[in-house]
């Protein structure tokens, strides 16, 4: 396993992965990808860092989600068989006595589909005002400008990183300057979004 351990990777990569420790919220929200996000959400939800929890779940990822060790059983297989393919991405919602499986719209970018879904999903919900965002690795300064930039002002939103796994994690350096490239790009993406905004105004 190649580990990043070398100036001024290193420090790129704790750039990239800045995210803080875990405060209570009104929700956790877990972002799809790596297995260990959602079960560290998990355990923060069972430690009662918040009343609810909110799972994103990709399509390479169904078939594992029921291994996960969940409040309530969902039937979220059974749910993204009728789906095509390509559409299948979930918000599995958690609260005390049940659980809600919502359909992700589709979209381009991954990341930012999330937190466009997760915009809209708080907009119906005017009472949740926390998030804590479970994220993991450099993903983590892409998330933080998607959230940013989508979500409500309202909302106060902290972003924490789920713990590596034993074997620890593998941050080789093409993955480092592939995300930093995604992260220029997401960049100016939103700005010119914002330009535009304001022009037709």
């Amino acid at each position: 396993m190649r580990q990043v351990n070398r100036w001024p990777l290193t420090s790129l990569a704790r750039w990239l992965a800045a995210a803080g420790p875990a405060e209570p919220a009104a929700l956790i929200f877990a972002i799809a990808g790596r297995q260990q996000r959602k079960t560290y959400a998990l355990e923060l939800y069972r430690q009662g860092y918040a009343p609810r929890l909110l799972l994103s779940v990709g399509r390479f990822e169904i078939r594992r989600f029921a291994t996960l060790p969940l409040p309530v059983r969902v039937p979220l297989r059974e749910t993204a068989a009728v789906v095509p393919a390509p559409e299948r991405h979930f918000f599995v919602y958690f609260e005390e006595g049940g659980g809600e499986i919502e359909r992700v719209p589709a979209w381009r970018l991954g990341t930012l589909r999330e937190i466009r879904a997760l915009r809209n999903w708080l907009t119906r919900r005017p009472e949740i005002t926390s998030v804590l965002v479970v994220t993991s690795g450099v993903h983590a300064r892409r998330v933080r400008l998607c959230c940013d930039a989508l979500l409500d002002r309202r909302v106060a939103v902290r972003l924490t990183n789920a713990p590596d796994p034993p074997e620890g994690i593998e941050n080789p350096r093409d993955s480092i300057w592939k995300e930093v490239l995604k992260l220029a790009a997401y960049w100016v993406w939103l700005n010119s979004r914002r330009i535009g905004m304001r022009r037709e105004c």
